[in-house]
C-alpha cells in the first residue's frame, strides 16, 4: 500500500494474520509485550464487565508453561510446541465469578476472546507470529501459574516470530505446512455462509476485497481505543459493499479446527429490523431503529468444545465479530453487539435450523448517535 495516507493498518492485519506452527529462536522485546498488554487492556467486553485478562509470557517461563500446556490427552494436540517452540504466549483468563452468563452461556469466553483476537492482530502489526490453541491441560497451565480458583483459561495464543525450519524442527515444520495448506487456507465462501433475508435464501452479499480499503492512516490500537457502540441509529443503510466488507473481515478469522461455523443472515429495512430487535426482547422504537442487522449462529461441528463450560462457538464468533466491529468502525458505520437476547425468537425470525445455536446479533447502520443505550440490554459489547 506504500505510504502513510494509503495504509489501513486494521486490514492488513485480517489478511496477513494466520496461524504459525513454526518459530524461530529470536524473542520478543519488552515493546512488543508492552504493545500486547495494552492492545488487551483496551478491549471490550459483555456488560463491560472486564472478567478477561490476558498474561503475556515470555523468557524462561515459556519451557515450563509448554510443560503444563502439553501434559494428558488433552494437551498432546499440538506437540510441535516442543521442537519450535514459540517466544511466548498470551495466556488468556476469565474470570467465571465475574463475567456475565446466561443460562449455561459463560461470557467470559467472549471476553477472553476479544481481548486475545486484538493480542493477536496487534502481533501481526509488529511483525509477529501467532497461533490460536484451545487443545492445551488449561487445568494444569491454571495450576502452574497460580491462578485462583474462579479463573479458567479458555485458550493461550502462541507468539513469536514465524518460520520455516529450525534446528530439530522436521515435526512443527511438517504440521504448518499440513494445517496451512490443508485446513487454514481452505476458506467457505461467501454464498455457504451469508444469506439475505433469510437462511439458504438462496441471496447473499457480492465478495469483497478487504485488500481495497485505504485511506485510514490510523495504527491499529488508535482504532480499538475508539471503539464505541452506538445508543440509536438513523436508518441509514450501510450499502452492499461496506456489509459485504464486514462479512469478509470475519470469513477470514480464525476459528477452531477451522470449523468457520459462523453463518449469517442479513437483514435490511427498519420494518423488518425493529421487528427482529423487538423479538428478540429489545425495547427500540421504529426512528432508533438499525438499518441493517446480521445475526449469526453457529452450524453444527464435528468439535463444538474442549471443555463443556467453553464451547467453540463463544470463542469462535467473538473473535470473527471482533474483526467485524474494526472494520466497520474504520468504514465510519455505527454498530451495537449483543450476545444475550430471546434466541428462539431470532431463530424463528430468520430461519436459522434448530441445529444451529445462534449466538449473536450485530447492527450497522451508516449514521447513529454513540454513548449509553436506552435499554441495559440493547448493548452487550463496551467497556
Amino acid at each position: 500500500m506504500g505510504g502513510t495516507e494509503g495504509r489501513h493498518e486494521v486490514a492488513r492485519a485480517i489478511i496477513d494474520r494466520r496461524s504459525w506452527r513454526v518459530y524461530t529462536e529470536a524473542g520478543m522485546t519488552q515493546e512488543d509485550s508492552l504493545a500486547l498488554e495494552r492492545a488487551a487492556s483496551l478491549a471490550p467486553s459483555v456488560l463491560g464487565s472486564r472478567s478477561a485478562r490476558v498474561e503475556v509470557i515470555t523468557g524462561d517461563q515459556v519451557g515450563p508453561l509448554i510443560g503444563a500446556l502439553t501434559t494428558g490427552l488433552i494437551g498432546k494436540g499440538n506437540p510441535w510446541l516442543f521442537s519450535a517452540p514459540p517466544a511466548g504466549f498470551a495466556v488468556l483468563v476469565g474470570d467465571s465469578a465475574r463475567g456475565a452468563r446466561e443460562a449455561d452461556r459463560h461470557f467470559y469466553n467472549v471476553d477472553a476472546a476479544v481481548a486475545g483476537e486484538l493480542v493477536v492482530l496487534t502481533a501481526t502489526t509488529r511483525g509477529l507470529a501467532s497461533c490460536w490453541l484451545a487443545a492445551i491441560n488449561s487445568g494444569e497451565a491454571a495450576r502452574h501459574l497460580g491462578l485462583g480458583r474462579d479463573d479458567r483459561i479458555p485458550a493461550v495464543v502462541a507468539l513469536g516470530h514465524g518460520g520455516v525450519r529450525r534446528k530439530g524442527s522436521l515435526l512443527a515444520a511438517g504440521w504448518d505446512r499440513i494445517t496451512r495448506v490443508a485446513v487454514s487456507q481452505r476458506r467457505k465462501p461467501v454464498e455457504k455462509i451469508c444469506f439475505l433475508d433469510r437462511f439458504d435464501s438462496g441471496r447473499t452479499l457480492p465478495a469483497a476485497d478487504l485488500g481495497s480499503l485505504q485511506g485510514d492512516a490510523r495504527s491499529l490500537l488508535d482504532v480499538v481505543e475508539s471503539l464505541e457502540p452506538a445508543s440509536s441509529f438513523g436508518g441509514v443503510d450501510p450499502g452492499e459493499r461496506d456489509l459485504g466488507l464486514v462479512v469478509e473481515s470475519m470469513r477470514l478469522a480464525p476459528s477452531a479446527d477451522n470449523g468457520q461455523t459462523w453463518r449469517f443472515v442479513v437483514v435490511r429495512g427498519r420494518d423488518r429490523t425493529v421487528e427482529l430487535m423487538r423479538a428478540a426482547g429489545f425495547v427500540v422504537p421504529l426512528d432508533a431503529a438499525p438499518a441493517a442487522v446480521l445475526a449469526v449462529a453457529a452450524a453444527p461441528f464435528i468439535v463444538s468444545h474442549v471443555r463443556r463450560e467453553q464451547p467453540f462457538a463463544l470463542i469462535d464468533h467473538p473473535i470473527a465479530l471482533t474483526h467485524a466491529v474494526l472494520v466497520a468502525t474504520t468504514l465510519g458505520l455505527r454498530w451495537n453487539l449483543s450476545f444475550v437476547f430471546d434466541y428462539q425468537a431470532v431463530r424463528a425470525l430468520t430461519g436459522f435450523p434448530a441445529s444451529h445455536q445462534v449466538t449473536a446479533l450485530l447492527a450497522l447502520d451508516r449514521e447513529g448517535e454513540l454513548g449509553a443505550p436506552p435499554h441495559p440490554d440493547m448493548v452487550q459489547l463496551f467497556r
